[in-house]
């Protein structure tokens, strides 16, 4: 049996934000909103979220006419025959969403985990995971918008877990300790991101820089190309000199250990560690892209060691690309 038709309302919203948006509403439901207040700032807070600050200033009915619900309350096609069902806008994404989308990051390891191959993490099957994610939060976001709020909780989960970390080293002291645990507690959802952390603190097992990858998942970066895997290759002057002097940037012999590749393959990263765990500069080359610069430095910040053995000052010219990186520098 069809549902009774019911009279509805497109609304247009326009709040003190300046933000406009539309809602399908009753007409009964409309005559609420225009004469309360404090209900139109509800209706605001439901559909759009915007609860915290200013309010609502304008309720403009922009059409109106008889559609029809299904059981579950949905806005069926209009009876004059329309294929289109009429539908509220979805609200934007706001802070309570987050832990819903912790939750559903969890659930797809793709979306994180940059030790799975290559073919499950291709850009088609990630983009199609994002949809899901958006689908199930029902909120007004691009896969991109919402990929970039991911990397933010992600990485400021990354800085608060690398300074708490520090504080609670071997030798530190119970007020450093106690330091740590209120970061701890300051990072609203520090528990629901502990997940990451077998993906983030993945390691080569092997002391031995020049041997073999211990789990496919590691390979030196500034290695020149045409240089058989086994071996080391030592990276030329930033002037081109091949002189052995100890000044001399050729002597600088750096070799990078790291445990995730990003988006494609092939993919080479070059990383800066100001301190241990403290990642200030990558750039990335991979397929799509020759030279564009890597947006996922925060996932390389467990995972990139620069070891070098220079004189005070040098710095590494790598050879594959041509670029003069300085480097955490330890001296001989």
């Amino acid at each position: 049996m069809n549902p009774q038709p019911q009279q509805l309302v497109k609304v247009v919203i326009t709040h003190s934000t300046g933000t406009k948006f539309k809602v399908v509403l009753s007409k009964q439901e409309l005559e609420t909103v225009q004469s309360d207040p404090d209900y139109a700032d509800q209706v605001a807070e439901k559909y759009y979220g915007l609860y915290l600050s200013g309010h609502v200033t304008a309720v403009e009915a922009e059409a109106s006419d008889t559609f029809r619900r299904d059981e579950a309350g949905a806005i069926l096609a209009h009876p004059s025959g329309s294929a289109e069902p009429v539908q509220p806008e979805r609200r934007p994404f706001c802070d309570e969403d987050e832990e819903i989308l912790i939750r559903l990051v969890s659930e797809r390891p793709a979306l994180y985990d940059f030790r799975l191959p290559l073919k499950d993490r291709a850009r088609s099957k990630v983009r199609n995971l994002w949809l899901d994610v958006i689908q199930e939060l029902d909120v007004d976001i691009t896969v991109d918008a919402i990929a970039k709020k991911w990397k933010n909780m992600r990485d400021s989960f990354m800085r608060v877990r690398a300074n708490i970390k520090k504080k609670i080293s071997s030798g530190s002291s119970a007020e450093e300790k106690l330091q740590a645990e209120r970061l701890k507690r300051s990072h609203r959802n520090y528990e629901l991101l502990m997940f990451l952390e077998d993906s983030l603190t993945c390691r080569r097992t092997s002391t031995n820089l020049e041997g073999e990858e211990s789990d496919g998942l590691m390979s030196p970066l500034l290695r020149n190309p045409t240089t058989p895997s086994g071996s080391r290759s030592r990276p030329a002057s930033s002037t081109g000199s091949t002189s052995t002097n100890k000044t001399d940037t050729s002597t600088v012999q750096d070799e990078v250990k790291h445990s995730q590749r990003m988006n494609s393959s092939p993919l080479q990263c070059w990383a800066i560690c100001k301190s241990e765990g403290d990642i200030v500069s990558a750039h990335c080359t991979c397929t799509v892209g020759a030279g564009e610069v890597c947006s996922h430095v925060g996932a390389l910040l467990f995972a990139v060691e620069i070891i070098a053995t220079s004189t005070e000052g040098a710095s590494c010219t790598n050879v594959a690309s041509g670029w003069n990186i300085p480097t955490k520098v330890k001296k001989v």
